[in-house]
C-alpha cells in the first residue's frame, strides 16, 4: 500500500515538474466518493455516513485541439462496521453494528478529455479511460471480504466545468463514475458477494494551473 502510494507520489510529482516547460496542466482535486455496492454503503453507514472524502491529483497534456490526455491518482479511505457482529465490544473503532472494517483505494488512471469552451473563461469537458485500483481491506468479521491486498483494472468516466481565473490558474468543478469489480479470494458462504463492486460516485472541486 505506502508502495503504491510513493509510486504515484513520485509519478505525478515527477509528472508536474516535467510539465512546467511543456505546456502541461496539473490539478489538486477533492471530492466525495459514495460506492455503487449497498454492502459497501450499509457498512460505512454504521460509521455515520455512506460515503467519504478523496483526493486525486491529475496532470493533462493537449494532443489536438481541445483533446487532452490525462493522468490521474486518487485515494479514498474509509473505517466502516460490519453488518452482523460475532463478537462484542469495539476493539478497533468507535462506531455501532458489528466488528470494524477499514477499506483504503488507492487507484491510477489514464485517459481523454475533451473540453468544449462556451466562453473564454468557461468551458464544458467530458472524457474517460482506464483505471487500475489497488484495494486494501482489513477486518475481523465473517460477513466481510477477508481480502488483505486485491487489485483489479476497470475505468472511469468524467464530465464537468473548468473555469479560468487568473493567469493559467483554474478551478475545476467535476462529476466523475469509477467503474471496478474485485475478485476477492474469499469462500467462506457467510462473506458478501465473491466479486465485490467497487465502483461508484464522485463530484467535488479541484484547483489547477496551466504551465
Amino acid at each position: 500500500m505506502k508502495k503504491h502510494i510513493a509510486l504515484f507520489a513520485s509519478l505525478l510529482i515527477t509528472t508536474c515538474i516535467y510539465a512546467h516547460d511543456h505546456g502541461w496542466t496539473c490539478i489538486v482535486k477533492q471530492g466525495y466518493f459514495i460506492p455503487q455496492e449497498k454492502a459497501l454503503r450499509d457498512m460505512f453507514s454504521c460509521s455515520g455516513s455512506k460515503g467519504g472524502y478523496f483526493i486525486e491529483g491529475a496532470a493533462r497534456y493537449n494532443v489536438w485541439n481541445c483533446l487532452y490526455l490525462e493522468l490521474n491518482a486518487s485515494y479514498f479511505g474509509k473505517k466502516g462496521r460490519a453488518l452482523i457482529t460475532t463478537v462484542t465490544g469495539t476493539d478497533c473503532c468507535e462506531t455501532t453494528c458489528g466488528e470494524c472494517i477499514k477499506f483504503k483505494l488507492p487507484s491510477i488512471g489514464l485517459g481523454l478529455k475533451y473540453f468544449y469552451y462556451f466562453r473564454d473563461y468557461a468551458s464544458f469537458f467530458v472524457g474517460g479511460g482506464i483505471k487500475g485500483f489497488f484495494a486494501h481491506i482489513t477486518q475481523d468479521s465473517l460477513y466481510a471480504p477477508r481480502c488483505d491486498n486485491a487489485n483489479t483494472a476497470g475505468g472511469f468516466i468524467h464530465a464537468g466545468l473548468l473555469f479560468d481565473v487568473y493567469k493559467g490558474l483554474n478551478i475545476e468543478l467535476f462529476a466523475d463514475y469509477l467503474g471496478a469489480r474485485l475478485k476477492c479470494p474469499c469462500t467462506d458462504a457467510n462473506t458478501i458477494p465473491y466479486k465485490l463492486n467497487i465502483g461508484g460516485f464522485a463530484g467535488g472541486v479541484g484547483i489547477g494551473y496551466s504551465f
